[in-house]
């Protein structure tokens, strides 16, 4: 992670957010001190699409949500 480099993030989260470990890693050093995260370009996205989501459909609303993620978001913010 200490080497991970990229201008924008999207991650997924499996099950209860209260009962994962999301928290040991969004909250740590390293994950603030990323390029993407503090320029503001991270989207947690929907685990079912991103992960289940097969097929034309899936793939197509998978393209939706990262063009909307990467045209509406600003940078720092």
């Amino acid at each position: 992670m200490d080497q991970a480099a990229a201008d924008v993030i999207f991650y997924s989260l499996y099950g209860d957010a209260a009962k994962s470990d999301q928290g040991k890693i969004t909250e740590g050093a390293l994950w603030k001190n990323l390029d993407a995260v503090r320029s503001g370009r991270v989207f947690r996205v929907d685990d079912n699409l991103w992960m289940l989501g097969i097929g034309y459909t899936g793939a197509g609303l998978i393209l939706d949500e990262t063009r909307k993620d990467l045209t509406t978001a600003t940078p720092g913010g």
